[in-house]
């Protein structure tokens, strides 16, 4: 099939310790020791799930409490994740990193960097490890990099500084150089072996909606799907990430990456932005699915995707990472819940449509 292109900016990731997976559950990947924290991703089908995650799994704390929420957590799981990946794959951006020089408190407007590939390099790594290292620090260690004598740091959304609040350059130096020395190849060896062969295989979440009442002609649930939906989708569940999809029909036209899957029915076409597709079932199923989850109830459209490594390249200052994917398999799982345990059908479109 066809590949669908992508623009990567920004996180990333890959594993040689333990691999826990099943259907459903979280596929944990365990720090290399207790300097970093572990990372758990929604999976489906024993393979990680991207696009619309599920929040509903776990209690949320209160209103005002310090705790982060089940979606919070999932998020920054996420984040580092890719932050991982985007190391492994920042490969040749790091081998430049040189320690002894300190380069994230200038302006790179300030630093001869266009004509100087090994100190361009060298400061890509570098703000890049002052993005990633926040995150994938334990307690313990991020007070130790990140906070300063006050135990005050900078939030994490916002800009990061060697030492935290307040730190001088000295201190931002002697930080910076002590992380790289003491955790900086435990994070690189981490990220390794995370993506077989440049690629890695998932499954891409999307939700549709029911546009009509059940049809008796032809014996199922109408969805109108917006073109873009699982694009978009994909976008929103990894918000660090740039994406710049082109999507390919099954003859090879450059389209949206909806018409890889849905084919539209002539009738049932409200304008070109959208496509419809029949969710066959009995008026039975229908009318019990209508009446645990009301007349035009969310469904969780799944797909298989193979996602690919086409090149790494420097893009102004920072590095970017350009990825495709592509459809794995014609088979669609579509279920009533964003837990993904409620199945009503599996569709092959290339019979079904």
């Amino acid at each position: 099939m066809k590949n669908t292109h992508l623009v990567l900016l920004g996180w990333i990731f890959f594993v040689i310790p333990i691999i826990s997976m099943a259907q459903n559950k979280d596929f944990s990947l365990d720090a290399p020791n207790n300097n970093f924290l572990p990372i758990e991703l929604q999976t489906y089908q024993g393979l990680p799930r991207f696009g619309v995650l599920n929040g509903m799994g776990k209690d949320n704390p209160g209103m005002g409490s310090k705790e982060l929420s089940y979606q919070d957590i999932t998020r920054w799981n996420y984040k580092r994740y890719f932050s991982l990946v985007e190391l492994f794959f920042f490969e040749k951006f790091y081998d430049k990193l040189n320690s002894d020089n300190l380069l994230t408190n200038y302006g790179p407007a300030s630093i001869q960097l266009r004509n100087d590939k090994d100190q361009l390099y060298n400061y890509i790594a570098q703000e890049h490890l002052l993005k990633i290292a926040p995150i994938l620090c334990a307690d313990e260690t991020f007070a130790k990099y990140f906070k300063n004598h006050e135990g005050k740091s900078v939030y994490l959304n916002f800009s990061r500084i060697w030492g935290g609040r307040g730190s001088d350059e000295f201190r931002q130096l002697e930080l910076f150089k002590d992380f790289t020395v003491n955790h900086l190849k435990t994070l690189r060896d981490w990220s390794i072996g995370f993506w077989e062969n440049d690629s890695l295989e998932a499954y891409l979440v999307s939700v549709i909606d029911i546009s009509s009442k059940y049809d008796f002609v032809k014996e199922g649930l109408w969805s109108k799907i917006r073109q873009d939906a699982i694009t978009q989708t994909l976008k929103e569940s990894i918000t660090d990430l740039n994406f710049n999809f082109h999507g390919y029909s099954r003859h090879g036209s450059p389209t949206s990456i909806k018409d890889v899957i849905y084919i539209g029915r002539n009738s049932y076409e409200r304008n070109s932005g959208y496509k419809q597709v029949l969710i066959p079932m009995s008026s039975e199923e229908a009318k019990s699915i209508q009446n645990e989850y009301g007349t035009y109830p969310h469904l969780y459209l799944v797909q298989k995707i193979k996602i690919e490594l086409l090149k790494i390249s420097s893009r102004g200052v920072s590095g970017q990472i350009d990825l495709s994917y592509s459809i794995a398999s014609p088979s669609l799982d579509i279920f009533l819940d964003p837990g993904l345990k409620n199945k009503i059908t599996s569709l092959n479109y290339n019979n079904d449509f």
